[in-house]
């Protein structure tokens, strides 16, 4: 018998599992297989001016994924609007003339671009799942394993993935729930 070996407490969190079911966790899966890792032909700005500096982006219309999924534009707004509420993802808007151009920021890269032992990718996704289950971890500590989804949502806004995509996330996790105001989510 054999199995998949995956290191993320988050994927047994109720939380999780509950977003992992919505159109949301679909509309950022198709955000972030369209990261733009290569310069070719219409994604040379993003590359030179986002992956070339360590950041993992995408660009698709708004239109483009509500025909994809088969919904209104309007819907796909609200949608990624949520996302980066619950900082999943960055938009990042680019004009051009009159034109508004909408990127999606959905992690960052360290180490060499050719070197597979040192390159390293890290979603903003991981990076706030892990963070809520350690939220959820230390609440459950303090309620005695009771906690509410809003104590627990309370507590991660106050939460930089930007901020916490490094090696050590784990001990920066804690740092960063315990400099929020001693669990202050009542």
């Amino acid at each position: 018998m054999s199995y998949v070996a995956i290191n993320c407490d988050y994927y047994r969190t109720p939380e999780f599992i509950k977003f992992s079911k919505t159109i949301k966790s679909r509309i950022l899966e198709f955000v972030i297989a369209h990261v733009v890792r290569g310069g070719g032909k219409g994604r040379k700005y993003i590359y030179d001016n986002y992956y070339m500096k360590g950041k993992l982006v995408s660009r698709f219309s708004q239109d483009d994924i509500a025909e994809y999924f088969s919904t209104q534009q309007s819907h796909i707004s609200t949608y990624l609007s949520q996302l980066e509420e619950m900082k999943l993802i960055r938009k990042l808007e680019r004009y051009i003339g009159n034109t508004r151009l909408l990127y999606y920021e959905v992690g960052r890269w360290t180490g060499e671009l050719d070197d597979k032992d040192t390159y390293k990718e890290k979603l903003y996704f991981n990076v706030c799942f892990d963070a809520m289950a350690q939220a959820a971890k230390e609440l459950r500590k303090m309620n005695k394993g009771a906690y509410t989804i809003p104590q627990l949502e309370k507590l991660i806004k106050k939460l930089d993935p930007a901020d916490m995509w490094y090696e050590e996330d784990l001990e920066h996790y804690t740092a960063e729930l315990e400099r929020i105001e001693n669990y202050d989510i009542q």
